[in-house]
């Protein structure tokens, strides 16, 4: 009779994301960290919209530091005002409207800096959608 083979813990890197994770873009890698320092967080990614995909993706792309444990819970499954609180400091007009228009991934980190604000510094409204979504697939 032959033994089974031992398995043994090895030291793991962070993981690349893999499939699933394709539509997060760049914002998947810092998602993983997010995600294997807070593992609770991973059943939430079976249940995320494209919206909160996009709002996640937002939040990162504005955020200047590490994520911390709460905001890593607020960034998931928190309610979108205070997401936008914490991360934005205000909750520009239209956005929720315009996260539900954006396409099945994430955009580039500088896309979602035109998404909120216009050159004036105002909210971006129509014009910064059809700007950053110009040449995007929708489906």
């Amino acid at each position: 009779m032959r033994e089974k083979p031992m398995i043994h813990d090895a030291v793991v890197t962070q993981p690349s994301p893999g499939y699933l994770m394709a539509p997060f873009g760049w914002a998947a890698k810092p998602l993983i960290g997010i995600l294997e320092a807070e593992p609770s967080l991973y059943r939430a990614l079976f249940t995320l919209s494209r919206r909160r995909m996009h709002l996640i993706a937002l939040a990162l792309a504005h955020w200047p530091g590490e994520i911390d444990p709460s905001l890593a819970r607020l960034l998931i499954g928190g309610a979108s005002a205070v997401l936008l609180d914490a991360v934005l400091g205000r909750r520009p007009a239209g956005l929720k409207r315009a996260l539900n228009r954006l396409p099945v991934s994430v955009l580039p980190p500088e896309s979602y800096g035109h998404l909120i604000a216009t050159p004036t510094g105002r909210a971006g409204g129509r014009a910064a959608f059809c700007r950053v979504t110009r040449g995007r697939t929708k489906l």
